[in-house]
């Protein structure tokens, strides 16, 4: 009888322990069916944030190193002897403050960033000397900032990953953006040399020189645009007239072009590129379903300011886009 109560009490303990271990991974798997949606739910908010503050970044970038370039363009215009152009690097020079400020703030706390940022630390230096430096070094200093804010951006897309998603209505991968900005890039040296040859009135042999070097470049550029989609567009078209006006005015022994209308034509060539560029940003902040965030300004904080309802450009007509230079 003892022997029989204890196999009893054997077999209900076992029982019991079978019963604690079913509920055990009941408990656990109705845990993580509760918490399993909740990380993922959580995994997609964190991974949206670091995709506006991507797109933030960009824009802020941009918008910067559209302001440079007008600055280094009207500072070497007022070097050689356009005063009417001061006031309008003295504004460039403003947005430029804040638009670093406003990158800086944006960076913070992105040590792979730090070395880079470095690149804006040099604005801070280059605007307490640039319209008393020589015309040339003026240039060239401005230039080489651009080139670093360049490969800035570089690493900025890089590190985004926005291109593992792309909507139909993109016509370049997102890692071509750069290649759109570094085009626009050399027609900002075209414009800001040609500015200076406008305000002195005559071209000298080393600004001869350095165009034609440029030119050669853009010939070359002009020849892959139907790698981007572009081959007949007015993109394409933009650099041609800019080529033209340079060898048939600026180029010529004697300058007889108005520095503000050369300057205003060659902007509005640029400012052709970079309405290509704030569509295509435009477009992944789409296919992200980011665009209806309240930051639609595709270039805040920058003299160059186009609203996402604002950048329909029509690439095979004659366009120009409406920015302020």
């Amino acid at each position: 009888m003892l022997e029989h109560g204890h196999r009893l009490t054997e077999g209900k303990q076992k029982v019991n322990g079978m019963n604690e271990s079913v509920g055990l991974v009941f408990s656990v798997a109705g845990v993580l069916a509760l918490a399993v949606p909740v990380l993922w739910m959580r995994h997609r908010a964190v991974h949206r944030q670091q995709l506006k503050v991507a797109f933030r970044r960009i824009i802020a970038l941009r918008g910067l190193i559209y302001d440079v370039q007008v600055h280094r363009g009207r500072c070497h215009a007022t070097l050689n002897g356009d005063e009417s152009s001061r006031r309008i690097m003295l504004d460039a020079r403003a947005r430029i403050d804040r638009s670093a400020a406003e990158f800086r703030y944006m960076a913070y706390g992105l040590s792979e960033l730090q070395r880079p940022l470095s690149a804006i630390d040099q604005w801070d230096r280059l605007k307490l000397r640039a319209d008393s430096l020589p015309p040339a070094a003026s240039f060239h200093q401005h230039t080489a900032l651009i080139q670093d804010l360049l490969g800035l951006m570089e690493r900025l897309i890089h590190k985004s990953h926005l291109g593992s998603r792309q909507a139909p209505e993109q016509r370049i991968a997102v890692s071509q953006w750069i290649t759109v900005l570094r085009v626009a890039e050399m027609m900002g040296q075209v414009r800001a040399i040609g500015a200076g040859i406008a305000s002195g009135g005559s071209c000298t042999g080393a600004q001869r020189l350095r165009l034609s070097y440029l030119l050669e470049r853009l010939v070359s550029v002009r020849a892959d645009l139907a790698a981007l989609g572009l081959g007949n567009s007015s993109i394409s078209a933009g650099i041609t007239e800019l080529m033209v006006s340079l060898k048939e005015q600026a180029m010529a022994t004697d300058c007889t072009i108005d520095p503000s209308t050369y300057f205003e034509s060659a902007t509005r060539q640029i400012n052709l590129w970079y309405a290509y560029f704030d569509e295509e940003v435009a477009l992944a902040k789409r296919a992200w379903k980011l665009s209806d965030e309240n930051d639609e300004t595709v270039s805040a904080g920058s003299g160059c300011q186009i609203s996402e309802s604002q950048t329909k450009v029509d690439w095979n007509s004659k366009t120009d886009a409406k920015i302020r230079s």
